[in-house]
């Protein structure tokens, strides 16, 4: 059946006169029913709604375990305890190094039995804590003992990933930063060389020295700190002499006397230099 129209004649003053050739109006949507749509649920609804969910999940994996548990209750004291824990020892049969089994799992326990392993707990950890404190404390001391052997001021800013070791070589600030087995040396910039390139703001402009394998560094295990403050002097100190150094050296000189710097392209041996005269500099014994 087709929708139902009704004539509206409430604003004609005409209405109702015969002979009247006005045309009524037609109004379609006057007798549409309403539409009704779907309920909304508030976030307090729907946050209920989950949680009863989550509520129904947990309530059918603790009655699934108190039916394996109550099947065989070996090693379990408290089934209703059990059933409810969360730890992956129940129901057995379990892994024998997770509580045993189940047999001292802390649901299982007493109240005189979960002090005194939580007595037992906590005097490992303070143990284990003063144990990493001294070891920490003697790695400090050792740095600046070797820094002092050296001239420099060092210390280590981070231990592990990344390992970086900050620090100044002649009032130079530098930064060793070491991770997945390659290293950089970087040092402070002419106009702020006292900065420390690794706490320094984004974007300060550093120098970097020396990049490489980390087995320059020393063996993979404990940090060797002797060997790496070592290599992070002799670079920078290299560096900063070659820049300042006046290269003094007679003729024919590869390499400056003074500061070890290249002063020829050793690629392009000079042309006053022949097969022989190198030889003979090789051949020479040493005084």
């Amino acid at each position: 059946m087709g929708a139902r129209h009704y004539i509206d004649t409430t604003d004609d003053p005409h209405a109702g006169d015969p002979g009247h050739g006005a045309a009524p109006r037609v109004d379609p949507h006057r007798d549409r029913p309403p539409v009704v749509g779907r309920p909304q649920m508030s976030n307090d609804d729907t946050n209920g709604t989950r949680q009863s969910a989550r509520e129904r999940r947990r309530a059918a994996e603790v009655a699934a375990r108190r039916r394996l548990l109550e099947l065989d209750p070996t090693g379990v004291r408290d089934i209703e305890a059990a059933a409810a824990c969360f730890c992956a020892c129940h129901p057995r049969p379990a892994d024998p190094d997770s509580h045993g089994g189940g047999r001292s799992c802390p649901c299982q326990l007493t109240p005189e039995e979960l002090r005194a392993l939580r007595a037992r707990t906590s005097k490992l950890l303070k143990e284990h804590s003063t144990a990493l404190e001294a070891a920490q404390r003697e790695r400090e001391q050792r740095l600046v003992d070797i820094a002092a052997d050296l001239g420099i001021e060092a210390r280590e800013d981070n231990l592990y990933a990344p390992w970086v070791i900050v620090g100044r070589v002649d009032g130079r600030g530098f930064r060793m930063r070491e991770r997945s087995d390659r290293y950089a040396i970087v040092i402070a910039p002419d106009d702020s060389p006292t900065i420390d390139p690794w706490n320094a703001p984004d974007g300060t402009q550093t120098i970097t020295v020396r990049t490489g394998d980390a087995s320059d560094l020393g063996n993979v295990g404990p940090p060797d700190y002797r060997l790496a403050l070592t290599v992070i002097t002799e670079t920078i100190r290299t560096f900063l002499r070659q820049r300042t150094c006046p290269h003094p050296h007679a003729d024919g000189d590869w390499y400056c006397p003074r500061c070890g710097l290249t002063l020829v392209d050793l690629t392009r041996p000079p042309a006053e230099t022949s097969v022989d005269d190198e030889r003979r500099v090789e051949e020479t014994p040493d005084p």
